[in-house]
């Protein structure tokens, strides 16, 4: 949601009115920004069990382990979707549409109420060959579900869709939100389509209080932390991690967090800040002062020089970190260059992969991960790749946080790669946004919205007049 939540926070701005569809969990979030909330049809809406239900009972279809995979899971959840969304958009009349290029309901959207569209794309595009091999990868029940759901959007709705393309939805115009100098490739991604924005970042508003996140808001209040003698390392094994996969990953984070714990111990001159998700476990007390502090992280006594929360405002603590030890997922990747900070990676699946070994290749960082060799890693098969706990101790990663804080050519070649991507994103959001609106408004003049046919009840109009 991030980048999207950047978007939006920006459209606003400049004077849009956004209605953004997200599950109800993501309602502050969207209003934090001054967006407007919509659902996506129930309140308990969320991808993955949508997409079980509606093969099960609907489509009446055995379910596969790959419809556990969002690329896949997106197809038939959007396929369940789509008549709320239809109602619903078509009542608004937007100018145009956009979507998250791994939400194909809102392509969908946008062709079937012919109006403008615009995807936002927080990972990477894959090569064009590689996207066209996507369900591929999928098990034969699963592909099975997918064949039949986009068969029934062709008969219900007379659009093609291409199953292949559920996570790399792209658009006549596509925001890219990181930059050509950090995509390896990028020359397949012709520039009047594939728009480099770099990252799309807006405050991190909305969000409730979570455990230990007055800890850190209390600690970020010393000015001194981040300076010369006061080092602060930052670590985040992702959300995705340690929430909705959290099952699959959680012996990996358990111990991985345990030896990081035991790490700081053995830099007691270095603060540090562990943002550790919704599955973590952990101990809170409250001290005499009545702050909150987490004291135990999976069963390992949390050192005095580290503030554990299960969230915090990323961006705000990379601007004060000289470290950051990350999976690599994108947002992380995009909003760590933004701040010119060296990293330390360990990703587990996915773009996580590639992040981490574009980091490497560019001497950004140091790795210390579970997967013995990245290059081989099967990027989004969750359990290809066993992963090793012997390869990441307390000691080594002690050892690579040291190096990370004293050997300057890490940060000199993360500074490096910041000041190639601000140069080459330099222009303002507003002129951005201006490109975008330009092109929307150039399609918006060949196409004739038919938004009639889909709206339920007429909205109501407003009384003139009198009271």
């Amino acid at each position: 949601m991030n980048p999207m939540l950047g978007l939006a926070d920006a459209m606003v701005k400049e004077g849009w009115q956004v209605h953004f569809y997200v599950p109800k969990n993501g309602q502050q979030l969207v209003e934090g920004v001054g967006a407007i909330w919509r659902s996506m049809g129930r309140d308990d809406w969320s991808t993955k069990p949508t997409a079980r239900a509606f093969a099960t009972e609907t489509l009446e279809l055995e379910v596969g382990p790959g419809i556990a995979a969002l690329p896949f899971a997106v197809v038939p959840a959007a396929l369940e979707a789509l008549p709320y969304l239809l109602a619903s958009v078509a009542e608004l009349k937007p100018r145009f549409v956009v979507f998250d290029a791994c939400a194909p309901w809102g392509l969908l959207v946008a062709q079937i109420l012919k109006v403008p569209c615009v995807s936002c794309m927080s990972a990477l595009p894959t090569s064009m060959g590689e996207r066209e091999e996507n369900s591929k990868k999928a098990d034969p029940a699963t592909l099975k579900i997918l064949n039949v759901a986009v068969a029934q959007i062709k008969s219900t709705y007379g659009i093609d869709y291409n199953h292949n393309y559920s996570y790399q939805d792209y658009a006549p115009y596509t925001v890219i939100c990181s930059s050509r100098c950090w995509h390896s490739g990028n020359e397949e991604f012709p520039q009047e389509q594939f728009h480099y924005w770099g990252p799309l970042i807006s405050e991190r508003k909305g969000f409730a209080t979570q455990a230990g996140s007055s800890a850190v808001g209390q600690l970020l209040s010393n000015t001194n932390l981040g300076q010369a003698g006061y080092p602060l390392f930052f670590c985040s094994l992702g959300t995705v991690t340690t929430s909705a996969t959290f099952q699959v990953f959680e012996p990996a984070v358990r111990d991985y967090y345990q030896k990081l714990c035991q790490a700081a111990a053995l830099l007691p001159h270095v603060t540090c800040v562990f943002a550790v998700g919704e599955g973590a476990e952990l101990t809170e007390v409250v001290d005499a002062m009545g702050m909150a502090h987490v004291v135990e992280l999976f069963g390992e006594v949390v050192p005095s020089n580290v503030v554990v929360a299960r969230r915090v405002d990323q961006p705000t603590v990379l601007q004060r970190a000289n470290g950051f030890l990350t999976h690599c997922g994108q947002n992380s990747t995009t909003e760590t260059i933004n701040a010119g900070v060296p990293v330390i990676v360990s990703p587990f699946f996915g773009d996580q992969i590639t992040n981490a070994m574009r980091f490497h290749e560019l001497g950004c960082g140091l790795v210390q991960s579970f997967h013995p060799d990245l290059a081989t890693v099967e990027s989004f098969d969750l359990f290809a790749a066993p992963l090793d706990f012997n390869l990441v101790t307390p000691e080594s990663l002690a050892a690579a946080m040291r190096q990370i804080l004293e050997e300057p050519e890490f940060q000199n070649a993360m500074g490096k790669l910041k000041a190639a991507q601000d140069d080459e994103v330099g222009e303002s959001m507003a002129e951005k946004i201006a490109s975008l609106v330009a092109h929307v408004n150039a399609k918006a003049e060949k196409m004739k919205p038919c938004f009639s046919k889909f709206i339920r009840q007429p909205l109501r109009q407003p009384k003139l007049g009198g009271m």
